[in-house]
């Protein structure tokens, strides 16, 4: 009997007959992840429930209960707690309940602020070595260590280290000769690669690994990963563990590590596991002895960074992260330079209390010094309260020095960014430059322009893996690393939110939004800009968190309405749409017309009448909200309807509002394509408000015959790390240029890139990319034999319509090349070069021309056509006595199928 599925849990659902589900959390390989309360204790805890394409498999079921006994069996303050565990018998999912807890993982931290300091490094080190022994105590092995398993929890002003997703662990008695490896690639250990046995030096290994890629602000085997076309080959390459010292690799990304530290990673990440460390607790001992820095265990949390008013904002403002705890000192140039503070500096009480600190086994003599000590120091502690007490009454207190007020900021001056190290160009610098302030702007709440306003300054010094960024706005400094530019900058406008604020805004400001105070109007405003310009994943994660706070909003309810409806969950879109519906009547009639219009277009509509109305609510919507700076914004968080009106729309609020009418122009720029003047328009506009969006129009301007442009704008785009560029968009983009640009070996490489992504979606387009990148080159051999198996790779997926579009290619392929016979298609079924094959056979060679013309545009639809139809055009045109061009012709086939098939030219010369 199949077992019921469980799709994601709406809010207030009761699981398991004691479980209210509150929210999601998050999302992972095996499991939903939800916080929850206890009917009866009311305490919240993360509830964790088997994803249903996992849970029919015993195995799986049987790792994701052992990850309930193997915590349960532990008990560490740095291994999450296991609070109840069993198998819903509604639904028949396993599950877990957890502790909640609160805080970050060390993977986001590293990504959002990069290497950390040695001190903090080496107590979240010790925290995790203390969670491992107590793992290994219980016969226990992680299997899977790694930044984004180690959580920093904090709790009552203290942040520890809690050891997460047991889920791969096994008992070393149960785990000889076993053959599962289970890790990630990049922290597990040759013999985890080997499928040899596993052992607590395995996760002394990955603690090693995690322990430099912390110091570092990436991995040991950065750059194998990215030189390797697979994750095989890239594990292949890892079987003999580290060869080069670590400091040699941490000096290439700017990094400097002590002597001391090669021998203690070298030691840590040996390649036979009799030659590492004993313990992970002696590992860790020994790391703070080479970095010279003081452990300690646990920590105090990070105190939040001063805000601009008291609201639960921090909620809803994760992308960028918290700002780190803060120091103030004045520069000679009389800047005020914000930054972290000296990790080492203990308040008074505490290092007394550290220094008084008994030993383990003192000895009766020491017993006896340590009292007379005492006592001295207590007389000594006596006399100077006496002179305290005497200068109190002598001298008035001095008070405390008052912190700088922030600094009122009403729309940021972008200039274009000093930078400075590899890669630097103009155009990088004025996309960087214009990149930052737009981001800054948004954090704020304010426009920016390139016009007199407060100037933002930006200095960025670009290693080869790892990117320094100096923001200086208004006599105030902050400095961001990040693996990226934007990566750094970001980190940069966190540092600096804190000494800067807006304007008070308006009661209408208030109303326009529906809210009843200015927190609440800027968490909203700020989440619609964010998404509207890129700045932001719309994954439903900021979007449930601004629900949690601001619960009777429409706005809030709409957001998440969207997001729930892009990742199919039609249970809980549908109930959010109909929160914001009924909610309409607190936000002025334009933006309820415009809101109404995204819910009935996008949401689960009922019908197309539903459907019309909402095309008309948005339609309507610029009428009533073409003054309102937002409307762009609104208009397209959930989606973009294109109609004759759009494009000249686009122009008039480009002139009415030059940055924040940007969201509409990401609408209407593929449908410019064909208009060179508008087209010209929008690309100016672009780079003179915010140039990376010309990423998102690389096939558009390839459509345009723009490649060079295509080219510089995907260029840009890699180089600043956008947020939303992932690497398989990217290469993308970079086959597009390259079968635009006839390259088939750059067109092969990129597609190659995108092939190795576990999305089905992402390797199947890099799979026909492939084959043709390889039509492309003439080799179509090739690309038929891989055809055929990637059709038969769809088909043992489920995946039937994908299968039969390459099988149809496949045959139209031979058919062409008279391999194989069938019904010749329809004429209007034809595509362009069969087309003009049955113009030419008929004598309309001018027809016959054209139709060879069409076939040269857009080259990565139909690459094999786009260099046959250049072979024909050859020929007529060289009866038509127009030689050079048959000779340019002739070259640019030269170039493409130098490596091509035997004949192949000369049998599509005889094409018929």
């Amino acid at each position: 009997m199949r077992r019921r599925r469980v799709v994601m849990l709406p809010e207030n659902t009761v699981f398991a007959g004691r479980y209210r589900i509150v929210r999601r959390i998050a999302a992972g390989g095996m499991g939903e992840v939800y916080e929850a309360r206890h009917l009866e204790t009311e305490r919240p805890s993360a509830l964790k429930v088997m994803l249903p394409h996992v849970a029919e498999s015993a195995a799986l079921r049987e790792r994701f209960r052992l990850e309930a006994r193997a915590a349960a069996l532990v008990e560490s303050a740095h291994v999450v707690e296991v609070l109840d565990a069993g198998v819903d018998e509604a639904t028949e999912s396993p599950f877990l309940v957890m502790e909640l807890l609160r805080g970050e993982d060390l993977g986001r931290r590293k990504a959002r602020l990069g290497s950390l300091p040695p001190e903090e490094v080496a107590t979240w080190i010790t925290q995790t070595a203390r969670g491992l022994d107590a793992l290994h105590a219980a016969s226990i092995v992680h299997r899977d260590l790694k930044p984004s398993n180690l959580f920093v929890a904090e709790r009552a002003g203290e942040a520890r280290i809690k050891l997460l997703d047991l889920g791969v662990v096994k008992r070393v008695a149960e785990t000889a000769g076993s053959t599962a490896a289970v890790g990630t690639p990049f922290y597990m250990a040759p013999e985890q690669l080997r499928n040899g046995k596993v052992g607590p030096p395995t996760d002394v290994y990955a603690l090693g690994m995690v322990a430099y890629s912390l110091l570092v602000g990436r991995e040991y085997w950065a750059d194998e990963a990215k030189a390797s076309e697979s994750t095989l080959s890239f594990a292949l390459t890892t079987l003999d563990g580290p060869k080069e010292p670590a400091s040699a690799r941490a000096a290439q990304a700017g990094i400097s590590l002590p002597a001391a530290f090669d021998a203690w990673f070298a030691q840590a990440t040996a390649k036979e596991a009799e030659d590492r460390f004993p313990s992970a607790g002696t590992a860790a001992e020994a790391l703070a002895r080479a970095l010279d820095v003081k452990a300690e265990s646990p920590t105090r949390a990070a105190p939040e960074a001063p805000r601009r008013e008291a609201s639960p904002e921090a909620e809803t403002r994760p992308a960028l992260a918290p700002a780190e705890p803060q120091t103030r000192t004045l520069s000679l140039g009389g800047e005020e330079k914000i930054g972290p503070p000296n990790p080492k500096v203990l308040p008074a009480k505490e290092a007394a209390a550290i220094s008084q600190a008994p030993a383990d086994e003192p000895s009766t003599k020491g017993r006896s010094l340590g009292r007379k000590i005492a006592a001295a120091l207590g007389i000594a502690a006596l006399a100077m309260c006496g002179v305290v007490l005497l200068r109190q009454k002598t001298e008035a207190p001095t008070p405390p020095p008052k912190p700088a007020p922030p600094v009122i900021v009403a729309a940021v001056e972008c200039t274009a960014a000093t930078i400075t190290g590899p890669g630097a160009t103009t155009a990088l610098s004025d996309a960087l430059g214009k990149g930052a302030c737009a981001r800054l702007a948004v954090e704020l709440g304010v426009v920016w322009k390139n016009e007199p306003a407060t100037r933002l300054d930006v200095n960025a010094e670009i290693g080869e893996n790892a990117t320094k960024v100096t923001l200086g706005i208004a006599g105030k400094k902050a400095e961001g690393k990040g693996a990226t530019p934007i990566a750094a900058t970001n980190a940069a406008i966190q540092v600096l939110l804190p000494a800067l604020t807006r304007p008070a805004p308006s009661k209408a400001h208030l109303v326009a939004w529906g809210v009843p105070d200015e927190a609440s109007a800027f968490r909203l405003e700020r989440l619609v800009r964010r998404r509207a310009f890129g700045f932001a994943a719309q994954d439903g994660v900021e979007t449930e968190a601004l629900v949690q706070t601001n619960p009777t909003s429409a706005v809030a309810h709409t957001l998440l309405a969207c997001d729930l409806r892009s990742h199919a969950d039609p249970t809980r879109a549908t109930a959010a749409k109909e929160k914001a519906l009924g909610r309409l009547t607190d936000v002025p009639k334009g933006r309820a017309s415009v809101l109404e219009g995204l819910l009935r277009t996008y949401v689960q509509p009922a019908n197309d009448d539903e459907v019309g109305r909402g095309v008309t609510l948005l339609i309507q919507s610029y009428g009533e909200l073409a003054e309102d700076p937002d409307f762009a914004a609104l208009y397209t968080s959930c989606g973009c309807i294109v109609t004759d009106q759009t494009l000249p729309m686009t122009d008039w609020l480009a002139k009415r509002w030059p940055t924040l009418a940007l969201p509409i122009l990401r609408c209407a720029f593929p449908w410019a394509d064909e208009d060179d003047a508008r087209l010209s328009r929008f690309l100016g506009w672009t780079s003179a408000t915010l140039p990376e969006l010309r990423g998102l129009w690389v096939e558009t301007l390839l459509r345009a015959g723009r490649i060079e442009e295509a080219r510089e704008a995907e260029a840009i785009r890699r180089a600043l790390g956008v947020e939303s560029a992932t690497p398989a968009a990217l290469a993308r983009d970079r086959a597009l240029i390259a079968f635009a640009s006839l390259d088939g070996a750059a067109a092969l490489e990129a597609a190659e890139e995108i092939l190795g992504e576990p999305d089905p979606e992402a390797n199947h387009e890099g799979a026909t990319l492939r084959i043709g990148a390889m039509l492309l080159s003439g080799r179509v051999d090739d690309a038929l034999a891989a055809s055929k198996l990637e059709a038969g790779r769809q088909k043992a997926l489920g995946r039937e319509k994908q299968a039969e579009a390459l099988a149809e290619e496949e045959r139209r392929i031979r058919r062409l090349l008279g391999r194989e016979k069938g019904e010749t298609r329809a004429e209007g079924e034809r595509g362009s070069l069969e087309a003009a094959l049955a113009l030419e056979t008929r004598g309309s060679k001018q027809k016959a021309e054209d139709a060879y013309r069409d076939c040269l545009v857009q080259p990565w639809n139909a690459p094999f056509d786009a260099i046959a139809a250049r072979v024909r055009l050859a020929e007529i045109l060289r009866a038509a006595g127009k030689a050079d061009e048959a000779r340019s012709l002739d070259a640019v086939v030269d170039k493409a199928w130098a490596g091509a098939d035997p004949g192949l030219r000369d049998f599509v010369r005889r094409m018929k």
